[in-house]
């Protein structure tokens, strides 16, 4: 498996449909792609339509606590790394479509290296921002996890660029939602919006940011 896509999502179906179809279709290879989704036990209209996704054998779904919402995402993408298969894990969004076609041959050019891929977006602004990252499963392996902050994006692109392993590469995706300029704007959006994102949190877990960017500059000198 090349890649495992990690999708947290709520009450977003239709939503969440079009976006694996937008990831499995744009694929050159899409039985070398990994779809993983996790939704709220509180999620009733997810746990009632999920079937309609048609999700193949190599793909998993799970049902957990919601925790404190989104100031909690991080743990999903804990939970659903820890059974992702592919070399690569990919941070995604239930709002987020792939615009590239053949993608999946982008991230293969990077097979057995410890490297951080930064897909190309639309938003006007933070160009350098990396919110859907891919990088190797070893990260989460090795740390015990993905990121200890809902910020796991910062986490992983704070951490890619001390030890230069940052790398922008010709991937396009679209984010659809309303802060960057789509036109998602429902409740999941509203209740998740990225106002209610926990920054002191983030900054107090300094340490542990670098206590894995330590890990994994350990990991690198003895294998490069």
């Amino acid at each position: 498996m090349l890649a495992s896509v990690l999708i947290p999502s709520r009450d977003r179906i239709d939503i969440l449909k079009n976006s694996i179809n937008s990831l499995l279709n744009n694929a050159n290879n899409s039985e070398n792609i990994q779809i993983l989704i996790k939704f709220d036990f509180d999620d009733e209209q997810s746990i009632k339509r999920f079937s309609e996704l048609n999700l193949r054998k190599q793909d998993v779904v799970l049902f957990g606590n919601r925790f404190r919402g989104y100031k909690d995402h991080h743990l999903f993408l804990n939970d659903l790394a820890k059974l992702a298969e592919g070399e690569f894990l990919f941070t995604w969004n239930d709002d987020t479509t792939m615009l590239s076609k053949d993608w999946d041959l982008e991230i293969q050019k990077y097979s057995g290296q410890f490297i951080v891929l930064k897909p190309q977006h639309n938003m006007k602004t933070l160009l350098e921002f990396n919110g859907n990252p891919i990088y190797p499963k070893k990260w989460a392996d090795l740390c015990g996890h993905v990121a200890m902050n809902c910020h796991t994006d910062n986490w992983i692109d704070e951490i890619s660029i001390n030890l230069k392993i940052k790398q922008e590469v010709q991937i396009f995706i679209r984010n659809d939602a309303k802060h960057w300029g789509g036109f998602v704007d429902d409740q999941t959006y509203r209740e998740g919006s990225i106002h209610q994102y926990d920054h002191d949190d983030y900054d107090s877990k300094i340490r542990m940011r670098q206590t894995d960017t330590e890990i994994i500059k350990k990991y690198l000198s003895c294998n490069h």
